[in-house]
């Protein structure tokens, strides 16, 4: 029993330790992309990078769905040699309904965008190179079987090689469309190589499931979609807001960066709920209401989350301005408008 225990704890350390790679690079390294872009680009030109990575946000919303929880709740407590076939079949059907809603999406989005707005096209074309780097990536896939370090060590690696492209090759404002096309390529050709993983290493099976498993799918988690959209369109889309009704470029850009910093922080926590997940579906499993006995193994779970996110953020705002005297990218938080802290 011992030596069980214990290889579940590092099995669980292992896992944390992914996921938080993996969160800090898709959290850290834009923060440190985005003060050097608005440096060479200025703030104007880089204003509307950031409108049109907002607008992008539209398509990741709708790519997401509800599959980051229900995609994890049908495979939760599946392993790879056992349950194979099974996977094969959650993994083709949540790839391939994704893979029509990129497409919708991003075609409506470019024509709207090319038709009735000012904005580059260009520059959203290359931010869906993110959503559709999501339709590969499958991160519920490997949350849900429990072993994270593939996306972790490809998210890292094409993160290290946007901050290397946009280092090397933003110069000026008219290099602006480099800027999504460095952070939306790499990780469009990490979430193909991810794809390639689970079915030339993992032997899982891709195959089309048909359309009436594509549209039951999406029949069985449009609740969970309609409320994570609305929290994630509702944080991610003053950007786009602030540029409609005028806000000045410069204004927009700080908004921008402090947007980034709240991520960073946000990344910090999020492994813990993310590993904690698949282990509450399990223990939930024998529990047919939510009554008392759910509510104390989800707090089980939350409390330490809870206690964690407490704890940075009294660090942080007891010590941020003795950090700031050390790290000039942290100092340029002193300097944002009201609104962007």
């Amino acid at each position: 029993m011992k030596l069980y225990l214990l290889n579940r704890w590092r099995a669980d350390g292992i896992n944390l330790i992914a996921l938080t790679c993996l969160q800090a690079s898709n959290a850290v390294i834009p923060l440190l992309i985005v003060p050097f872009a608005i440096a060479r680009l200025g703030a104007t030109s880089y204003a509307d990078v950031a409108i049109a990575e907002a607008v992008s946000i539209i398509a990741v919303a709708a790519v997401l769905y509800s599959f980051e929880v229900d995609g994890v709740s049908r495979i939760a407590g599946f392993r790879v040699v056992t349950h194979r076939d099974k996977l094969s079949t959650v993994l083709s059907t949540i790839f391939f309904a994704r893979l029509l809603i990129f497409v919708g999406f991003a075609t409506v989005l470019l024509a709207i965008t090319t038709v009735f707005t000012s904005l580059d096209p260009a520059l959203l074309a290359c931010w869906l190179l993110v959503p559709l780097g999501q339709v590969f990536h499958s991160y519920w896939f490997y949350q849900g079987v429990e072993s994270n370090i593939p996306p972790a060590l490809l998210t890292l690696t094409a993160r290290l090689s946007s901050l290397a492209l946009v280092v090397i090759f933003i110069h000026s404002a008219a290099d602006r469309v480099f800027v999504p096309l460095a952070i939306g390529a790499p990780f469009a050709i990490a979430g193909i190589s991810s794809m390639i993983y689970k079915t030339s290493i993992l032997n899982l099976d891709l195959r089309w499931p048909g359309f009436r498993a594509v549209f039951d799918y999406l029949a069985v988690g449009r609740r969970i979609f309609v409320g994570t959209a609305a929290v994630m369109l509702y944080r991610e889309l003053n950007v786009l807001i602030m540029g409609l009704v005028g806000v000045p470029a410069a204004a927009i850009s700080s908004y921008s960066l402090a947007e980034k910093g709240v991520k960073m922080i946000q990344a910090i926590t999020r492994p813990l709920s993310q590993i904690a997940f698949p282990k509450v579906l399990r223990a939930l499993r024998e529990q047919n209401r939510p009554d008392r006995g759910a509510a104390r193994i989800i707090l089980r779970y939350t409390i330490p989350q809870m206690v964690l996110v407490a704890s940075v953020i009294v660090a942080l705002g007891l010590g941020f301005d003795h950090l700031a005297d050390f790290s000039p990218l942290l100092a340029k938080f002193k300097v944002l408008p009201n609104f962007g802290l």
